[in-house]
């Protein structure tokens, strides 16, 4: 179990060319039903090279930037067996995660494919020690506005169709 420590903002998507990536992953995350207060996915995700790994998470928000997390890598068996066991309808985001060095920094930038609502935006995500280190955002990137407060932007409620403008 560890606390995950984020901010988060909306973007303009840039061009990906534009930012000195270091891994670009595509993402295809599975909400499941919630488990004892957390929130529940499985996730597949692709490398650049083609390994593809699977995980499960489970999620839960305590404040403002903070969350409990528990990730486990499983099999590819495990994560059909989890498909197999969720809703019938399903909440899915397909994504490709952009990591890039900034400042000392490693940033994340999701670009949604499949969220109509996002088209031509990102969500750019730092994960830091504490909530008060400083950090410089990257000048490249032209920054719509801070959400790390707004928890319509976190990727399960995104995934369940709760965000509805910018």
């Amino acid at each position: 179990m560890a606390i995950e420590i984020e901010r988060k903002w909306v973007v303009k998507k840039p061009e990906i060319e534009t930012l000195n990536f270091k891994d670009i992953w595509r993402i295809v995350q599975t909400y499941l039903p919630n488990q004892d207060g957390f929130t529940q996915r499985v996730r597949s995700q692709e490398n650049l090279f083609g390994e593809i790994s699977f995980f499960h998470n489970l999620k839960k928000f305590l404040d403002l930037g903070r969350n409990e997390e528990i990730e486990k890598k499983i099999s590819k068996e495990e994560y059909h067996s989890f498909l197999e066991k969720s809703v019938k309808k399903k909440a899915i985001i397909k994504k490709n995660r952009i990591f890039f060095e900034h400042e000392g920094n490693i940033f994340e930038l999701d670009i949604f494919l499949n969220i109509q609502v996002l088209k031509g935006f990102a969500i750019l995500e730092l994960e830091l020690p504490s909530l008060d280190t400083e950090f410089e955002l990257p000048r490249s990137l032209e920054i719509i506005k801070e959400v790390t407060e707004d928890k319509k932007f976190s990727n399960s409620s995104i995934s369940r169709g709760e965000l509805t403008l910018i």
